[in-house]
């Protein structure tokens, strides 16, 4: 490699009048430089186009490539002093033309100005860290580099001698290197190497590990907690139990305690081994509390901006990370608590089928009832008459046993129509809310509205801090107000629901730790749990009280809809009831109606009866027509029917009103023979 090199800086056989399109003597550019062995395809664009190896000292020059600064210096100088193919005519058999400097790429003329340009090494110092050079290409470009920082510092400093004096040979190092004391690990050891991957979400985020760009000390594999004594996560407010496939337990490279891979979507690099040629591929697992232990002891020490920015984008790792464990918590809860208020739900609906049920057999009972008592038993026999009264009987006795049944029940809606009106009250009253509480939300919006554009690194990452801390106060505080609304409203649930909805137990959460020791002092110089693992167990604590208060507020509302559609069944039922009776006061009045209809027409047949009989007694004073034999006919005047027949008043007076027929003498007119009308 070192021969190679050593070709790669000899003087290229260039000329200034020759095209640079790779004809002619620009080939030596493509072919006289060897490229690194193994090099990326990703790291062509740090190379320098002259030598083409990592560039040491990158300067922009007038054609916008950048070039190392002895490589194109040195091309310069070729070509002002005509040294690139010899004296005379060129090797190509171009005349050659004045003396210029240009470009290696382009051709164009140029002006000989060069300028730093850093962000080339920023780009090749980030490759390092990450380990995406081999060892030997990493360090000919880091004594290259050296070599260049020496050589820009003025001559005969006391810094460039002592730095001369303290660069060791391969001999000295490797003496170095035994005579070291052994590596002592340590919670303290702690280092940002570039940039953490920003959050994931999705399959993407299951799939793979997240690099937080960090490298601390790793625990001896003879400290990690053995497979055989944890069932559970040790992460306190995790606790969920390992199963193959899809939660299975990994161990933290650097606590050593047994943690599920939701709890441990993170990766580090050794600390121990950065003198390594080590790769993001090296990166092993650690768990989020570790991560958070790590961001506390970074946040004591003095960050640049780059390091801030770092910091704040795995901070938004963590917020991902217990955003997922408020996810899970909350299910947990709604999952335990849905089972029991559905059996609930499930008595509470069997009843309400069961009073429609009745409502049902009710109204037929009703209708069987008034059918039996429309019925006449004066015409019945004696066996008859006892069945049919025996039928009336059972029927009414089930009505009865029906009726007592709805007594519990409308008491059962009274009871739920009252608590769902406190609960419609408390819930208005919450909206009222304590003056500490108004004053967080205040200060809190004043803190948005802030300006942070003028602020400092650290004042503007407290800043967030104070927001970040604000905001948790203020959901703690409306929980723990909803809570005591709704513990007010219903202290317990005790009577006709069956039990006691306790869930305030079911939403407590016990973040217990194991007692597995802690090794490399992690505890020190802050206990665990940490203030950042503080704040993320009082938010998983309150999104399992808000699920609980969310999943009671849920149930309150079935039971009010139930309770509502039973009061509905009832006031129908007696709708129902009252409208039966009425169409019975009703059938009753259109009865003794008909019954005086009846004896008024049976008192007018008797009349009728009477007058018949007078009239065709003995005195026979009943006529009938001669011609249709329509009658009866009565006469109480003369018997000459002519005299006062054509009165002027009326005529044919004395005709027959049914065919017109008319005799004169009334003695000529037959008897009537007792049949009405004409026959």
């Amino acid at each position: 490699w070192a021969q190679q090199r050593s070709a790669a800086l000899a003087p290229l056989a260039m000329c200034g009048e020759c095209p640079a399109d790779g004809q002619g003597h620009g080939e030596a550019v493509a072919t006289g430089a060897l490229e690194p062995p193994n090099a990326s395809e990703n790291l062509r664009a740090l190379q320098c186009p002259i030598t083409r190896e990592l560039i040491a000292d990158p300067v922009l020059a007038g054609d916008g490539y950048t070039y190392e600064r002895q490589s194109i210096q040195q091309h310069w100088a070729n070509q002002l002093e005509g040294r690139l193919s010899g004296q005379g005519e060129a090797d190509c058999g171009a005349v050659r033309a004045e003396q210029r400097r240009t470009s290696p790429i382009t051709g164009e003329e140029l002006d000989g100005t060069l300028r730093v340009n850093r962000l080339v090494l920023d780009l090749i110092r980030s490759a390092i860290s990450e380990g995406r050079l081999p060892p030997e290409a990493r360090e000919d470009w880091e004594r290259r580099r050296q070599e260049v920082e020496l050589s820009q510092r003025p001559e005969g400093s006391a810094e460039v001698h002592a730095e001369q004096a303290q660069v060791p040979d391969v001999a000295e190092r490797a003496e170095l290197v035994a005579s070291a004391p052994p590596y002592e690990r340590s919670g303290e050891h702690v280092r940002i190497l570039g940039h953490a991957d920003a959050p994931r979400w999705g399959l993407s985020a299951k799939l793979r590990l997240a690099r937080t760009a960090l490298a601390c000390d790793f625990v001896e594999v003879d400290a990690w907690a053995p497979d055989f004594m944890f069932q559970h996560c040790m992460v306190p407010a995790c606790h969920a139990a390992f199963a193959a496939g899809w939660r299975r337990r990994h161990h933290c490279r650097r606590c050593g305690r047994l943690v599920c891979s939701s709890c441990a979507p993170h990766a580090a690099l050794d600390f121990e081994r950065l003198g390594d040629a080590v790769t993001h591929h090296d990166a092993q697992r650690i768990c989020g509390e570790c991560l958070e232990d790590l961001l506390d002891r970074l946040e004591r020490r003095a960050l640049n901006a780059t390091e801030l920015q770092q910091v704040m984008v795995l901070d938004a790792r963590l917020e991902q990370w217990a955003t997922m464990q408020c996810e899970r918590h909350r299910l947990s809860v709604r999952t335990e608590l849905m089972e029991r208020f559905g059996q609930q739900l499930l008595r509470e609906e069997e009843a309400q089928q069961r009073s429609t049920v009745q409502m049902q057999r009710a109204k037929e009972l009703n209708d069987e009832i008034a059918r039996l008592n429309r019925i006449d038993t004066t015409v019945m026999d004696d066996a008859t008459v006892l069945r049919h009264v025996q039928n009336l009987s059972k029927a009414e006795a089930e009505l009865n046993d029906l009726r007592q049944d709805d007594v519990p029940q409308a008491a059962l809606s009274e009871a739920s129509t009252a608590e769902s009106a406190t609960g419609t009250a408390l819930a208005a009253a919450q909206d009222a809310l304590d003056p500490a509480l108004v004053a967080l939300r205040q200060q809190w919006e004043q803190l948005l509205r802030q300006d942070v554009q003028h602020l400092s690194n650290e004042e503007a990452l407290r800043h967030f801090e104070q927001i970040s801390q604000l905001q948790e106060q203020i959901e703690s505080a409306e929980t723990r107000a909803a809570l005591a609304f709704s513990s007010a409203a219903l202290p317990g649930h005790h009577g006709h629901h069956g039990g006691t909805f306790d869930e305030g137990r079911v939403a407590a959460v016990d973040f217990q730790r194991s007692r597995w020791p802690l090794p490399m002092g992690l505890d020190l110089p802050t206990a665990w749990p940490t203030p950042r693992m503080l704040r993320r167990q009082e938010q998983v604590s309150r999104a399992r009280k808000r699920e609980a208060l969310q999943v009671r507020r849920h149930f309150e509302a079935k039971m009010a809809d139930l309770a509502q559609a039973r009061q509905l069944e009832m006031q129908r039922r007696r709708e129902l009831e009252m409208l039966r009776e009425q169409e019975e006061l009703q059938r009753q009045h259109a009865e003794r109606v008909a019954e005086e209809r009846r004896q008024r027409a049976r008192e007018l047949d008797y009349l009728a009866r009477r007058a018949v009989a007078q009239m065709v007694g003995p005195e026979r004073r009943a006529r009938m027509c001669g011609r249709c034999r329509a009658g009866p006919i009565m006469n109480d005047a003369c018997s000459n029917l002519a005299t006062h027949n054509n009165d002027s008043s009326r005529r044919r007076a004395n005709h027959c009103p049914r065919c017109n027929w008319f005799d004169r003498n009334w003695n000529n007119w037959p008897e009537w023979d007792g049949v009405y009308g004409p026959h």
